[in-house]
């Protein structure tokens, strides 16, 4: 497991200060091949709205370090080659910065723009104690449901609690009784071995692996943080096998 202070040394020796904000870009693939001849890739817009040049670390390619990318010009926008799981500058910046994530299925470009996933600066992500719920999950075989949930702290494994509920009710009319509990079990979020030292710990779990919910047309997913002063997000990607349209169910 890699040191939080391997990660600090990292982010200072980039020039990073402790007043500097993520903004976490969930996904970022290039032309990965999915399943049913899916090729999937990710694509990044940003803008900054402010009159003067930020400087963003995280969304030009830099393999050495120490690195600093080239600012982005006041009341411009542009979109990276290439960009990792975080984006960075200082707080005060980042909030004159607007991103926009889209991953397209690039066999099946010519049918659709592609779907629109949430971009979560770190004060908006969920710390302990708290929780993340993702309502109305689709788990049945004609959908390919995986559930990510990110950590903001790069680098050092993180733990999450993961309970799945049954809907207590299959029509439009609520019934007396809650949800039923299902599936409860500790999830950790991990590092590659191989990853850059500012990549985060991700978990990506397939919910079609879960035993208990195999009865079940619909589930509600529960992400409760177990490692604490660190912030997590999650969101589960739903892929029809047949059209391969890609929807993104959030925290609610």
């Amino acid at each position: 497991m890699r040191s939080i202070l391997a990660a600090i040394v990292a982010l200072s020796t980039l020039g990073i200060s402790s007043a500097a904000e993520k903004v976490l870009l969930p996904i970022h693939v290039r032309e990965v091949p999915g399943a049913f001849g899916s090729v999937w890739t990710s694509f990044l817009s940003v803008t900054n709205h402010s009159t003067q040049p930020i400087v963003i670390f995280g969304l030009t390619p830099c393999e050495l370090a120490p690195c600093l990318p080239e600012p982005v010009p006041g009341g411009s926008s542009f979109s990276p080659c290439e960009f990792r799981s975080f984006a960075e500058a200082e707080a005060d910046d980042i909030s004159d910065v607007s991103f926009l994530l889209r991953v397209q299925d690039l066999s099946r470009q010519s049918e659709t723009w592609g779907t629109v996933i949430p971009t979560v600066r770190e004060r908006n992500a969920t710390l302990s104690p708290g929780r993340l719920e993702l309502l109305d999950v689709p788990v049945s075989n004609s959908f390919r449901a995986m559930l990510r949930v990110y950590s903001f702290l790069p680098g050092v494994e993180a733990f999450v609690r993961l309970r799945a509920y049954a809907p207590a009710s299959s029509s439009c009319l609520p019934t007396q009784g809650a949800d039923a509990l299902i599936h409860d079990s500790v999830q950790t979020l991990k590092v590659s071995a191989d990853a850059p030292l500012e990549e985060p710990p991700i978990l990506s779990l397939a919910l079609a692996t879960i035993s208990e919910i195999e009865a079940y047309e619909r589930v509600r997913i529960e992400v409760e943080p177990i490692t604490t002063d660190v912030g997590f997000w999650a969101f589960v990607s739903v892929t029809n096998n047949e059209t391969q349209h890609m929807t993104a169910i959030i925290p609610q």
